[in-house]
């Protein structure tokens, strides 16, 4: 088709059939081809693979639906507070650390992720979150529409230019604290005249060598710090250079600014001495968990104050984030801040030490150590490649269903981690829905029997989206939201903004009268595909679907059952 494409170029044909893909790749270097008609549209595509090559098969299938799944995800779109409301969500850049956003049991936490979350549900917004690899590129991902707020503790002015981005009120004012090392005494003895015995000058020469060589005492308050010189990184703020210089001159102590930028470099300098004294801000000390050598517990004044970022062009998002962080924080002359309760009991979550100790990554006992989402990961791998599903779909349902407990039981009597009928489990050919491998395989094979058993000619993406809402209201009502749309004039092929619509509808009780499966509770579907659509997307910015997470060794995978029908997931 290419060198069709080229020849059509040249004159030498007159016309040619060439697929659209194709003709984008030519027309990018050689404008003389032009499309003249659409002949067939969404005409599918598929790879072949060697059935004995089980490892890439998987790797494949994972690949497609997350490039079906989160196409626009990246898509750089400038709208304001109407639009996302239009549309339903907002997306939200920020960083993945142990403060603004990370994962813990497969649920989505963080200062940044919470506060945000509020603001999004007083809007009716579901949260899509956008990790650029680089966290340098936050601020450009932002003016090119590839987020619609940055919400990650970014210092004022936070992207720094007022013509084309608007800083919130400050959501946060974190403390700066010393950073000292760990092991240095309280306080050099005070020898006492009348009870120190007599010394030979030998003797005191020997003592002022121990003396001099012997660590400075452990700085308790901000009169311990007089005569003593502490180092900072250049990046700080000057409004925080400027408040320590005033800080030194009271004190009687030296600043120096040729400390490290990296936290763990300045912490290895200050426990190895290079450094006898340093700064630390409070979103940072989540990184010295598990050391014993440096410690940060005096308090020196405030780091520059946090703020989130939205774009000038976007004045009604920029008011209602305004008007937000004003209702939850007050900052005081002194820059110490007040908030509501619930902005208190963030606060309290993510920025204490002990939050620090029990929820970062390195000490997270439920995460896999290559930054996995749940202890379930390789079960939950080798089954979804068994069913042509990425992993991290069939997780985010796991999280959705049970909170990836297998003991888990509903009221109905769903059990296990995907929540699976005891009659559904047996028409699969599983017993025992409680033991993690038999419950993630029914699990597994049952949604690809849903995605199986919805026409073909659904483009992927909503087939998966409805196989999801059927695995949690049963297919049938499904297929009678689809008929329904149908008939509403919506697209009966297209689950958000259409089939979704129909299928709220069927819980009035008028409308289920006519639909052939009856009664639907139609919000408990809709939040179902919402909130794991949104997961998975989540999912897939902070876990890679690297080699290492797909299965390397495994048989060929069994088809769903076709022979029997299953009547619920639930």
């Amino acid at each position: 088709e290419h060198d069709l494409a080229l020849a059509v170029a040249r004159g030498e044909l007159g016309a040619t059939v060439v697929d659209s893909d194709v003709l984008a790749h030519v027309r990018a270097y050689n404008p003389d081809v032009a499309p003249w008609a659409i002949l067939k549209k969404d005409r599918a595509l598929a790879l072949a693979v060697h059935p004995r090559n089980v490892a890439l098969k998987a790797a494949l299938d994972a690949f497609l639906i997350e490039r079906a799944l989160t196409t626009g995800r990246d898509a750089a779109r400038r709208l304001d507070l109407d639009g996302l409301v239009r549309r339903g969500s907002i997306r939200v850049l920020t960083k993945n650390d142990d403060v603004s956003y990370f994962l813990r049991k497969g649920e989505q936490r963080g200062f940044d992720h919470d506060l945000i979350a509020l603001f999004a549900a007083a809007h009716h917004l579901r949260i899509e979150v956008v990790v650029p690899p680089d966290p340098a590129a936050l601020c450009a991902s932002l003016t090119e529409g590839r987020g619609d707020v940055l919400a990650a503790l970014l210092p004022d002015p936070g992207c720094g230019d007022p013509a084309s981005t608007t800083t919130s009120p400050p959501v946060l004012v974190p403390e700066l604290y010393l950073l000292q090392p760990a092991s240095s005494p309280t306080a050099p003895a005070t020898p006492d005249a009348t009870t120190t015995p007599k010394t030979t000058s030998k003797t005191k020469t020997t003592a002022r060598a121990k003396a001099a060589a012997a660590p400075a005492a452990r700085v308790v308050d901000l009169a311990g710090l007089r005569g003593r010189t502490i180092h900072v990184p250049m990046t700080l703020a000057p409004s925080v250079v400027a408040a320590l210089a005033a800080l030194s001159t009271a004190h009687g102590f030296a600043l120096v600014a040729d400390a490290p930028d990296d936290v763990g470099a300045r912490a290895d300098a200050v426990a190895g001495g290079a450094l006898p004294l340093s700064v630390l801000g409070a979103l940072e000390r989540g990184m010295l968990d598990g050391r014993r050598d440096v410690r940060a517990d005096v308090v020196l004044g405030r780091d520059a104050p946090r703020v989130w970022v939205t774009r000038a062009a976007a004045p009604q998002l920029s008011r209602a984030l305004a008007s937000f962080v004003r209702e939850h924080v007050t900052v005081k002359d002194d820059g110490t801040s007040s908030g509501s309760t619930v902005y208190n009991l963030l606060r309290r979550a993510y920025l204490t030490p002990a939050h620090a100790q029990s929820t970062t990554k390195t000490t997270e006992p439920d995460r896999d150590k290559d930054g996995g989402i749940s202890r379930w990961d390789p079960l939950i791998r080798r089954r979804a490649a068994e069913a042509g599903l990425d992993w991290r779909l069939l997780a985010a349902q796991a999280f959705q269903e049970s909170r990836f407990d297998p003991d888990a039981k509903s009221a109905v009597g769903a059990q296990g981690l995907f929540q699976v009928m005891p009659a559904t489990g047996r028409e699969l050919g599983f017993t025992n829905l409680r033991d993690p491998e038999q419950g993630v395989a029914a699990g597994a094979k049952y949604m690809a029997w849903l995605l199986e058993h919805f026409d073909p000619a659904i483009p992927f993406k909503h087939r998966v989206r409805f196989a999801l809402a059927a695995y949690n209201a049963g297919k049938g009502h499904v297929d009678d939201a689809r008929l329904l749309a149908r008939q509403m004039g919506l697209d009966p092929n297209r689950w958000f903004q259409h089939v979704e619509r129909a299928m709220l509808r069927l819980a009035d009780p008028r409308v289920a009268r006519a639909a052939r499966h009856g009664y639907c509770r139609g919000s408990e579907p809709v939040a179902y595909v919402s909130q794991i659509t949104t997961r998975y997307e989540n999912y897939t910015t902070l876990v890679d679907l690297t080699p290492a997470a797909v299965m390397t060794t495994a048989p060929p995978p069994t088809p769903p059952t076709k022979t029997t029908t299953p009547t619920t997931g639930r």
